[in-house]
């Protein structure tokens, strides 16, 4: 399934397409090692493709698509199948993953003109972007507290004060921040 989608990306070009096909496909069918291989290949071939989109719906879209196909590649269910994987190869997949999901969040971001705060759970990520005018700036949380389900605890938060915020300040006066929280990634970043 993965060249099938190889191949569908390559002669459409289609690359929202090709992620919900990629989304789809980590999430129903039972994965091996090299499936969560070539399923970041293709990831980091879509994220590269993003970068020449100039509409903030289709990249958000597409980084929607990256995001639960990292999470699915992430998931507990998937732990055996990260074992088919050499040790020292793990490390670089998971980084990857990482950096897909960043890569992307940041287009998201910068494709962003107005105040905005996306926020996206998934079963093993958690991504926060905000974006928030200059003069508008106050102390950042993540997680967000009113993104958490009512008596979810999270183990870590992250504080930025606004003075930090204020240092980060782009040329068309937005400040943008990207948080990311994994869940199940630090066993393979050994």
């Amino acid at each position: 399934w993965t060249r099938e989608i190889e191949t569908q990306l390559q002669k459409s070009g289609k690359i929202a397409d090709a992620a919900k096909s990629l989304a789809k496909a980590t999430r129903t069918n039972e994965l091996i090692g090299g499936d969560i291989v070539q399923s970041n290949a293709l990831l980091r071939t879509i994220v590269r493709e993003m970068k020449n989109s100039s509409s903030k719906n289709e990249v958000t879209e597409i980084t929607q698509k990256i995001i639960e196909t990292s999470s699915n590649v992430l998931s507990v269910k998937n732990k055996k199948v990260w074992k088919d994987i050499p040790t020292y190869e793990q490390t670089d997949v998971a980084s990857t993953v990482l950096e897909n999901v960043e890569t992307s969040a940041f287009l998201v971001a910068n494709n962003t003109k107005k105040t905005a705060k996306i926020v996206t759970r998934t079963e093993n990520i958690e991504l926060g972007i905000n974006v928030i005018e200059a003069k508008n700036v106050n102390s950042l949380v993540f997680p967000d507290p009113s993104s958490k389900k009512s008596g979810e605890e999270t183990d870590t938060t992250v504080s930025l004060p606004a003075e930090s915020l204020r240092n980060q300040i782009t040329s068309d006066g937005m400040v943008r921040v990207v948080f990311a929280e994994y869940k199940e990634v630090n066993q393979y970043m050994q």
